[in-house]
């Protein structure tokens, strides 16, 4: 990474990218390293810092977008600063080559050339082909790769494991959804819907148990007057069945690999 030519294609990277002129903490973006500092006193300083172990990463800018969909709902986006990025696309060009070697065909996260929608193709494809076990994982990557790291890997900060680990109550409804956005793909259709009978029962009983209802009066209340069921809300929460959730089909395609194969001869 001390190359000079790695950091130089480091910024160009930085300098393509759509980010370019979003500025991080400390207000620089590419444009004004290009005219204040110049491209080459920032790499040499960069080198500099980084021969000498002193390099430091400042914190990220913190921006609110809009997650897709119009829920309303907003994630938070953190912006490095130009050196910060450029140090980040030298680390990815040195280390790249290095894990792809280690991954298999079937890995996807965060990969070149891969998306998340190949890794639904496949569950697909595989999933009506008698397979029934999905694998994901992403703590132990780095110690799959222990022989990669000069003092082993970094200990795990936590981070990113609040939500999950606070035990926040996830409402019913939205679970099943997120279930059936992963896993509808490679799952029997009986057994979708034994699924939703047994969330719709469950839901039934915490309606009556809560508002006293007997069948009678949870029949006036979510039927119409021809018997046909109506859906069932609760505090402003619509339940929706998993089999009603859309799964888009994604086409499975051959993805070939960045890196050259190695020659065995």
């Amino acid at each position: 990474m001390h190359d000079p030519a790695t950091l130089v294609m480091a910024f160009d990277r930085v300098a393509g990218n759509r980010g370019a002129r979003t500025p991080g903490v400390d207000g620089l973006t590419v444009d004004h390293v290009e005219e204040s500092i110049g491209v080459r006193g920032l790499l040499t300083d960069l080198r500099a810092r980084l021969k000498a172990g002193t390099f430091r990463p400042l914190p990220v800018r913190e921006r609110k977008i809009p997650k897709p969909g119009g829920s309303g709902k907003v994630r938070r986006l953190g912006i490095p600063t130009v050196a910060d990025r450029v140090v980040q696309a030298a680390l990815k060009l040195v280390l790249e080559p290095i894990f792809e070697a280690d991954f298999e065909p079937v890995s996807y996260g965060f990969r070149p050339q891969r998306r998340a929608q190949d890794a639904i193709a496949d569950i697909h494809l595989y999933g009506t082909n008698g397979y029934r076990w999905v694998l994901g994982g992403h703590r132990s990557v780095l110690r799959l790769h222990r022989p990669h790291c000069v003092d082993g890997p970094r200990p795990s900060t936590g981070e990113g494991q609040t939500r999950a680990g606070t035990g926040e109550g996830v409402p019913q409804s939205r679970s099943a959804h997120g279930w059936a956005n992963y896993f509808r793909h490679a799952v029997a259709k009986h057994t979708v819907h034994t699924l939703d009978r047994f969330a719709w029962q469950r839901l039934i009983r915490m309606l009556m148990h809560r508002h006293r209802w007997n069948w009678k009066a949870v029949r006036r209340r979510f039927t119409t007057p021809t018997g046909r069921w109506l859906p069932i809300t609760a505090d402003g929460t619509e339940h929706r069945p998993i089999a009603a959730i859309p799964v888009t089909r994604y086409r499975r395609r051959t993805i070939p690999g960045p890196w050259p194969a190695p020659d065995n001869a």
